[in-house]
């Protein structure tokens, strides 16, 4: 969802903090984020994803509330204005958020996508634990591949691979649980033993 990220609240009390913690995915674009969260929300009993707010209209088959929580641009500004972002930035002429409320209260199980700003964020501003899931990238022998294949210019190779050692530098530091780059289902098993253990030791 890019950069330029900002708290909009300060820390907040989750119940007695005997909940589950709040569940965070991050990793560089290509890494399967999306894929991962949407096949844990349909294999884990409970578990539900975090809806962002979004200022960009609807695609076929999106349903507000669901996919995302759509909102005019005054009706978003009115959310920032009020506190109700965790953190929020504009891509592609439109804004998303991600709202406080949909983080649940500490006794269900969300899981939520950020960048690694995102997670300063959290951790600043969330009086809940949280376990961060640091994914990988698809590493720089195949994004070079990628890259070279879609008939990019030497130099923004060179740029865009810069980046993402950056990028993996800064997941590697925000993350508590590393995980490598697996094919989608045995990446799913892994996060789910990961939460197993996490649970069972809480």
């Amino acid at each position: 969802m890019g950069a330029s990220w900002r708290t909009e609240r300060d820390a907040l009390t989750y119940g007695d903090g005997t909940g589950d913690p709040l569940w965070v995915v991050v990793g560089p674009s290509g890494s399967g984020k999306t894929t991962l969260v949407e096949a844990l929300v349909r294999s884990g009993p409970g578990l539900v994803r975090a809806v962002t707010c979004t200022t960009r209209p609807p695609r076929q088959g999106e349903r507000d509330g669901l996919d995302y929580c759509f909102r005019s641009e005054e009706a978003f500004s009115a959310m920032m204005a009020a506190g109700e972002l965790v953190e929020h930035t504009r891509y592609g002429g439109y804004r998303y958020g991600l709202p406080w409320a949909s983080l649940g209260d500490g006794r269900e199980a969300v899981i939520v996508v950020v960048d690694p700003p995102g997670v300063a964020n959290l951790r600043g501003g969330l009086g809940r634990p949280m376990v961060v899931l640091g994914l990988a990238g698809p590493g720089e022998a195949e994004l070079r591949r990628r890259l070279t294949g879609r008939g990019d210019a030497e130099a923004d190779i060179r740029t865009r691979l810069a980046l993402a050692r950056d990028e993996a530098e800064a997941i590697r530091a925000c993350a508590d649980v590393l995980l490598p780059s697996l094919a989608p289902e045995a990446l799913r098993v892994a996060v789910e033993r990961v939460m197993q253990e996490r649970r069972a030791h809480r």
